[in-house]
């Protein structure tokens, strides 16, 4: 990792304390301005952390005054799109969490905003470097053509999700991202709801780019205070299935011997010892790779960001039909 670019911050939120400012100091970014709504909020952020980096409460200020290489937002979803916009024109590389806009229209702001600047964003979907999801995406090369899957991801989202849309940009979009990384692109998609006064349920059907089909299960109610998830997908010659971010199972099935124990299953887990640390939680759970990626790679401009919030448009709408 190049120690001698800077880093700034924009955000010092919830998740920002509990996630994002620990795993640049385990990656040891060089962090040089922190930007908060209050001057005192940045300020504590640097001494908490122990960050080597001047305090501001405007972020037009910051990228005027700083010399910056990369930008690193954490704020509401309001906020998002025009600080990245800012941050964009300015030419600057920008990590910011999802959702990046709250509509297809305001995602293609950001990516003209790209164009027009010389800068580009990665979008925090830390699931694609969660450790296994990205065994699926290599396991799964060697196993033949995808013929379908199933994913469930259960959680309660009551607390700051008032309706469908805020669920899905907040919550179901990293399921959704995922799905699109490990599976390829979605041709036809059905969703279905069901509400309660404690919270909603979700089905997604989808037929997928090469005619697969899959589906995603998504539960938002309060019985799901913890958080749990998977994976189960078919291929021509096995399987894999994922249990929560630490169960992995592959099967290739054997056709040549039916005469001897010729089926294998392998199944793989995490070390659980007083050893693992307290940093294996931002491991397992994508963290520690999708930020030791955006600090250590050129950002390229891309349409992944689109194609999420497309796919999540085109199921609110389905809900609404």
């Amino acid at each position: 990792m190049d120690s001698t670019q800077k880093i700034a911050l924009i955000g010092t939120g919830r998740h920002t304390r509990a996630n994002i400012y620990p795993v640049l100091k385990l990656l040891k970014a060089n962090v040089t301005a922190v930007c908060a709504r209050q001057m005192v909020n940045a300020e504590k952020a640097i001494a908490d952390f122990g960050f080597q980096a001047a305090a501001y409460d405007d972020y037009h200020l910051m990228l005027q005054e700083q010399e910056i290489d990369k930008v690193i937002v954490v704020v509401t979803a309001e906020d998002a799109a025009e600080i990245v916009k800012d941050c964009l024109k300015a030419g600057k590389q920008v990590f910011t969490e999802k959702p990046l806009g709250m509509s297809l229209e305001e995602a293609r702001e950001v990516e003209d905003a790209a164009r027009q600047g010389q800068g580009a964003v990665m979008v925090g979907y830390m699931k694609r470097f969660a450790p296994v999801y990205l065994k699926m995406k290599e396991d799964s090369e060697k196993l033949g053509r995808l013929c379908g899957f199933q994913a469930r991801f259960l959680v309660d989202g009551s607390n700051f999700c008032s309706n469908d849309r805020d669920y899905f940009y907040y919550v179901a979009t990293h399921f959704l991202d995922l799905v699109l990384w490990l599976f390829g692109s979605v041709e036809e998609v059905h969703a279905l709801s069901y509400d309660t006064m404690t919270g909603s349920s979700y089905q997604i059907s989808m037929r997928m780019g090469n005619d697969a089909v899959g589906s995603i299960y998504f539960e938002s109610h309060s019985a799901w205070s913890r958080e749990e998830e998977s994976i189960t997908a078919t291929y021509e010659n096995g399987f894999i299935e994922t249990k929560g971010l630490n169960g992995y199972k592959i099967h290739e099935i054997n056709r040549q011997d039916h005469t001897t124990l010729g089926e294998e299953d392998r199944c793989f887990t995490v070390t659980d010892t007083p050893s693992s640390g307290m940093t294996r939680d931002l491991y397992l759970r994508g963290f520690a790779g999708e930020l030791k990626y955006f600090l250590e790679n050129d950002i390229v401009r891309t349409h992944e960001n689109l194609k999420v919030t497309e796919l999540t448009d085109r199921i609110l709408d389905d809900l609404e039909y």
